[in-house]
């Protein structure tokens, strides 16, 4: 047998939903076009820059140091060459990518708690995602949604029998090893539908086990032929799983974690009507593993020890809908103060949503549109000028190396110009703590390449320590680089400075 579904709905229900779904197309509209002008950030453009080296004979890992699981680069590799060079590319991406996981969260939802809180959770998501801070979109924990969402309703509707429980199961396991190539912490929650296809009724552990690893063996065995296809499993190991080993072991404390939650959940009224709202959906057999995915999304972010917002994405999106279930049951109501409760928590939606959309400048953005000044018209001026600068300083064949964290990306990116070194950010030589033989080695690897091909141009950034990601200034980190330093120096001279949220020194070459 299948999981039970959800109640038919009402000729009321349908109606409701029908409105509902009509207002998430407006309020879709409203997000989507300023969306399009939303900048890049640091993550974008590094993912970006990679997937820029990648149409030109590159690949990530051999000529792009990152401590990430690789399918990230294929996604802005399609976005890239689908949707043209420039910072939009990755947004409309994202939209199109976001379109087809809200497909799938109504599918889930109208499964497993009904129309209406299917229609009210595509609103939610819709108006509150896309008017998250440019930073927290268009990340692989965002991308992780798709993938996640199709194998849980994969789960849930699979036909009952031994032939529907195995495609259960292998459904379950495709979808959690594309989520570890993108993200392994978040196939945690990935592992919670694998037990949701082992809980089938009927279904043989056995058989089942072995139809969720053959899945799960699917993406891996296409990921690990594709590196080694393009001989990146060296670089790949040293990269990733070695990098990775350091990254983890540089977590923040638990107290400090949790603090910066309950911070988050403070700011966001409606991610705790959403936890009230799965704690109601647990009536439902669907709904409890609605609510053991978001748990897990919860688990793996306290597993990755750096709170960033967009670690959150996947739990707001899962809360949002318990908030939605908790409206749809109260407007659904035949008694006068339940139906009051949906009406009030409209208002912290219309409320959340409201300030969010401020918070973005999209009215700006909105006004932008009406201007032919192109993409990225608020966000980002600083970047981009520098991006201009160093383009106009350097030959299309010349490298430049931009020291610091965020900003390197971007500026190779948009002033197309590949970086002397595969460490296009510092971020391997900004650990507070001393170096292990590791960093040694890479920083001889990267003062050999500088010294082979010194680049034309040297940006140096300073104001950019993160205490989320654990980085030292990088003006700090480069007087701290002393071969670095003494190469720079020497061989070049300071030509100009650009100030703002961050300050730039640019130096060129004497000769």
């Amino acid at each position: 047998m299948t999981m039970p579904a959800a109640p038919a709905a009402s000729e009321r229900e349908r109606r409701a939903a029908r409105w509902v779904l009509a207002l998430a197309a407006v309020v879709g509209i409203a997000v989507a076009v300023p969306y399009l002008h939303l900048p890049f950030a640091g993550e974008h453009a590094h993912y970006s820059y990679g997937a820029w080296l990648m149409r030109r004979g590159g690949a990530p890992y051999r000529d792009l140091w990152d401590n990430n699981t690789p399918i990230i680069f294929a996604l802005h590799w399609i976005a890239e060459v689908v949707f043209g060079h420039g910072m939009a590319s990755i947004r409309w991406f994202d939209l199109a990518w976001t379109s087809a996981t809200l497909a799938f969260l109504f599918l889930v939802v109208r499964r497993a708690l009904g129309l209406l809180s299917a229609a009210l959770a595509v609103l939610f998501a819709t108006a509150l995602y896309f008017t998250l801070a440019y930073q927290q979109t268009a990340q692989r924990d965002d991308f992780c949604m798709l993938p996640l969402l199709a194998a849980l309703y994969a789960v849930l509707e699979a036909p009952s029998g031994k032939r529907g429980d195995t495609l259960a199961a292998l459904a379950a396991g495709i979808g959690t090893g594309c989520i570890f190539w993108l993200k392994p912490p978040v196939a945690l929650a990935g592992a919670v539908c694998g037990l949701a296809a082992l809980a089938r009724p009927g279904t043989r552990p056995v058989r089942g086990l072995a139809a969720l690893a053959l899945g799960f063996a699917l993406p891996t065995a296409l990921v690990l032929l594709s590196l080694a296809a393009h001989g990146l499993l060296g670089a790949f190991y040293g990269d990733v799983v070695v990098g990775s080993a350091r990254y983890v072991a540089q977590r923040r404390p638990l107290p400090i974690l949790l603090a910066s939650l309950a911070n988050t959940a403070v700011q966001q009224p409606l991610l705790g009507i959403g936890i009230a709202g799965l704690l109601l959906a647990c009536r439902r057999r669907a709904g409890r593993w609605l609510a053991a995915v978001a748990l897990a999304c919860l688990a793996e972010t306290v597993v990755q020890g750096k709170l960033l917002l967009y670690h959150l994405v996947p739990l707001f999106i899962l809360l949002w809908t318990g908030a939605a279930y908790l409206a749809a049951n109260a407007a659904l109501s035949d008694r006068l103060p339940v139906r009051l409760a949906a009406l009030a928590i409209a208002l912290v939606a219309t409320m959340n949503f409201w300030v969010a959309f401020q918070a973005a400048q999209y009215p700006l953005l909105w006004a932008s549109v009406f201007r032919d000044e192109g993409v990225a018209t608020v966000q980002r001026g600083e970047e981009r000028k520098l991006a201009a600068l160093v383009a106009g300083a350097s030959g299309p064949e010349e490298t430049v190396l931009v020291w610091g964290v965020g900003t390197p990306a971007m500026v190779h990116y948009l002033a197309e110009r590949r970086s002397p070194t595969r460490f296009a950010m510092n971020y391997a030589f900004s650990r507070p703590e001393p170096d292990d033989a590791i960093v040694a080695r890479w920083r001889d690897e990267f003062m050999a390449k500088l010294r082979e091909a010194p680049p034309r141009v040297i940006v140096l950034c300073s104001g950019d320590a993160w205490p989320a990601i654990g980085n030292v200034d990088s003006m700090q980190s480069f007087e701290r680089f002393t071969a670095l330093r003494d190469f720079v120096r020497g061989r070049y001279a300071l030509v100009g400075r650009l100030g703002g949220g961050l300050r730039y020194e640019i130096y060129r070459r004497n000769d």
